[in-house]
């Protein structure tokens, strides 16, 4: 396992457009259309879904380092979950969980992961933020 495929596990790999649970268009691995259009038939070539995700984990990458420079420093795992919860919500989204960034930041993680399980984010997708939190905790992938 590696962050990109855990992402690739989290968000799904899908070449045709879809609306996502908050009704934003979506394609490949997470991509989210930024226009307004009606993107219904809108296919992509696995070529495509590979390039787009490529970009848009450097994006997210370089994004989330800009806000959380400590970022770099943490194991791959630990920094895989925040980009990954990055790809669900946005880098804007995973800012907002400030007490739980302090922690990793600290390297608490047993606070941090309480501070993921106690967050509206775990009641809406608990099967993954459960997963967050355990790989926050252990340090160790929670997806084979």
């Amino acid at each position: 396992m590696n962050a990109q495929g855990l992402i690739q596990f989290e968000e799904g790999r899908r070449n045709v457009a879809y609306r996502d649970t908050l009704g934003l268009w979506t394609n490949g691995i997470g991509h989210k259309y930024t226009d307004s259009l009606d993107h219904t038939g809108d296919t992509w070539t696995d070529e495509e879904v590979d390039q787009t995700f490529e970009i848009d984990y450097a994006s997210k990458l370089r994004e989330l380092g800009a806000a959380c420079p400590w970022i770099a420093s943490l194991d791959e795992v630990r920094r895989a979950v925040l980009i990954s919860m990055a790809f669900q919500m946005g880098v804007h989204g995973v800012l907002q969980f400030v007490h739980t960034l302090a922690a990793i930041r600290d390297q608490r993680w047993n606070d941090a992961a309480g501070g993921i399980r106690a967050s509206a984010w775990y009641t809406q997708t608990r099967a993954r933020a459960e997963r967050a939190a355990r790989a926050i905790e252990t340090g160790e992938w929670q997806v084979s």
